[in-house]
């Protein structure tokens, strides 16, 4: 079933397509083909994200996180921070899914590392998947119909289809074989987050690592949030091509082999030094905040652990879960104050949205695309004024004219002044009796416009659609704007847009919508409407129900 190709690389994913599995190869040696490891690292993917961005305050951010000035990156290990990949582009696609791996190699610094919650299979084979159970996110309860089991995990009962009741092979008859994806620059973590499960299975995660250390699969890091499991194989492993990692949970959670809080865990370092060469931390660890969720001042968190000759990364940078409004929804912003606040920098970055922490690191370092996301300065502002122009009886196009002339924006050299409406009446109001530019918005879905409609629009608007953008979010459009790396000639692949449709095109035909009717095209009477009516001197104010103030007369004419 299995089929290789020879490539010059010491390590590639095997991609299965379905179930989205991913095996670890091996090289046999130069110039032989591929062969799979008895102790090949399965990946399975995750469930998918599921998000909605909240937007209600526009917060502008604190000159200590960004400016023309740049403190250098303090970093333990003197090189530029790591960049790892949960499961992949988990942010965007299912955790440790074909699409995921993919589009972070191909949109990331070259340099990034991907990460793989370790899970085990029934023969011990290791596979990549962010849960224990593989129900949520494959089509595992399609192919073992009924086969769900109990298991009680850290204590409490928990039903689905787990890795440990299959073979290897019975999970590769999930799916079939897709392709290869060759990352020779690319490093991986191994997070072991449930050995004490395994061990209870009578399976070995320790032996699996051991297993993979003896066949040339390189492994970079290994982190766990079990310090007895780190302690165990420490010994298996060399300080100079592994580094084993602490991971700190919730603060109030129980260390298993301690048995202390990891909060309390975090005041005794030197214990930790003593089994680990770094710690992984949630950023709140770091840059706390309060029950609004703004900044609170940063700990001493990494320059004490770097004291101790620990490395510091941190997690928990996900673009779309609300982050602290100090960084005006902008989630480079946040990744930046982990690594240019003057003050530290940690050496790495778990993210759902690699992209985002290579293009704020890039900023930061000697490169040829150097300075493209840096100095993007201060929050221009750009306003937007709805007008409810078409409320019967009330000249609000006159208000407005009036409001605009006595605040100056008539004079040369005032701010640009663009009105914008959905009526073609209102838009010739305002050119009969004003020079403002106008905008005609089109509030329905449309494919296509007939030539008549064109011409008649031209005859009271500038534009359909704006030369510019309106935003809710008006620093992220600016910084945008005066992005130097649209103009560079050889851009990072992560700098470039997604072209419209293209992940569209990643997702199997069997899961798409079925195809949508045709838009209709716009024509003339789409466009042409009657003068708005007069205005009458009086308009009747309705009676203010009893306790509630009665509304302002409005404006007329």
């Amino acid at each position: 079933m299995w089929q290789f190709m020879a490539l010059p690389c010491e390590l590639a994913l095997l991609i299965l397509q379905y179930s989205l599995l991913v095996a670890l190869v091996s090289s046999s040696g130069p110039g032989t083909g591929w062969k799979t490891l008895q102790g090949s690292l399965l990946c399975v993917a995750a469930e998918t994200h599921a998000w909605k961005k909240e937007a209600e305050y526009l917060i502008i951010r604190s000159k200590v996180f960004h400016g023309n000035s740049h403190a250098p990156l303090v970093c333990y290990a003197g090189s530029p921070p790591l960049v790892i990949a949960r499961g992949g582009f988990s942010g965007i696609f299912p955790d440790s899914s074909l699409p995921s791996y993919s589009l972070a190699l191909n949109t990331s610094g070259p340099n990034v590392t991907l990460w793989c919650d370790v899970q085990l299979t029934k023969d011990g084979v290791g596979i990549c998947f962010p849960e224990l159970k593989l129900d949520n996110a494959t089509d595992i309860s399609i192919a073992y119909p009924g086969k769900a089991k109990d298991y009680s995990v850290n204590g409490v009962p928990t039903r689905g289809w787990f890795s440990v009741d299959y073979y290897l092979s019975q999970l590769a008859n999930v799916s079939h074989v897709a392709k290869l994806v060759k990352s020779p620059s690319t490093g991986m973590w191994l997070n072991v987050q449930h050995d004490t499960f395994y061990k209870q299975q009578n399976l070995s995660v320790e032996n699996f690592l051991q297993s993979l250390s003896t066949k040339r699969v390189s492994v970079n890091y290994i982190s766990s949030p079990d310090a007895d499991f780190l302690k165990r194989v420490r010994s298996n492993f060399s300080p100079r091509t592994t580094s084993l990692i602490f991971r700190f949970l919730e603060q109030y959670k129980i260390e298993p082999a301690t048995k202390q809080t990891y909060g309390a865990l975090l005041k005794n370092l030197t214990f930790i030094r003593t089994f680990a060469s770094g710690i992984l931390v949630p950023k709140g660890y770091i840059w706390p905040v309060d029950s609004d969720l703004y900044l609170q001042p940063h700990t001493s968190l990494v320059s004490d652990a770097h004291k101790q000759g620990l490395q510091v990364f941190v997690s928990e940078l996900v673009n779309d879960v609300p982050f602290s409004y100090n960084f005006s929804y902008d989630p480079q912003a946040e990744c930046l104050s982990f690594i240019d606040n003057g003050a530290f920098s940690v050496d790495g970055v778990l993210s759902d949205f690699p992209v985002t922490p290579s293009a704020a690191i890039n900023s930061e370092i000697s490169s040829p695309v150097a300075d493209c996301f840096s100095g993007l300065g201060g929050n221009a502002k750009k306003q937007e004024c709805c007008l409810p122009c078409r409320e019967r009886n009330l000249s609000v196009t006159n208000a407005v004219l009036d409001a605009l002339h006595k605040a100056g924006y008539h004079k040369p050299g005032s701010p640009k002044v663009m009105i914008q409406s959905t009526h073609s009446s209102v838009l010739k109001i305002f050119k009969d009796k004003s020079k403002y530019e106008r905008i005609y918005k089109v509030d329905e879905n449309i494919r296509d416009a007939v030539d008549s409609a064109i011409e008649d629009i031209k005859t009271f608007a500038d534009s359909v659609v704006v030369n510019g953008i309106i935003t809710d979010f008006p620093k992220t459009a600016d910084r945008y704007r005066k992005n130097k790396c649209l103009k560079h000639g050889k851009k990072a692949s992560y700098m470039s847009p997604v072209e419209p449709g293209k992940l569209l095109k990643q997702v199997t035909k069997s899961y798409l919508p079925p195809p949508a009717p045709p838009l209709p095209v716009l024509n003339d009477s789409n466009v042409t409407e009657a003068p708005l009516p007069g205005v009458s001197g009086k308009v009747p104010i309705p009676s203010a129900a009893p306790g509630i103030a009665a509304a302002p007369a409005p404006i007329t004419a």
